[in-house]
């Protein structure tokens, strides 16, 4: 199993798509994203945050159980992520504070 990939997105690029599952955690290496969720019992979709350069997300809760997304993650423009699967996260955690950050 490869243990991270760089992903190079363009601006409207979806990282995720809400419902997708959850496998991954990822680092913003340059640029920024936009996360949007759907308003509850609308079709409607706002916005809820941006993920800046040196941002890490997903995967905080809990790694072993595969989760649907519920948020919507769009690149704003050029931007630069690393990709980890759910199991190299897992092996940072265990090795590090990371877990004592969030």
């Amino acid at each position: 199993m490869v243990s991270h990939k760089s992903q190079n997105l363009k601006k409207g690029d979806f990282l995720y798509k809400q419902g997708d599952i959850g496998e991954r955690f990822y680092f913003v290496v340059s640029g920024s994203l936009e996360v949007i969720v759907k308003s509850e019992g609308s079709d409607d979709f706002k916005y809820s945050k941006t993920l800046d350069q040196s941002t890490y997300f997903g995967l905080k809760s809990n790694p072993l159980e595969p989760r649907g997304d519920n948020a919507r993650v769009t690149s704003e423009g050029a931007c630069e992520i690393i990709e980890f699967h759910s199991q190299t996260y897992i092996d940072i955690v265990s090795k590090t504070q990371l877990s004592t950050c969030e």
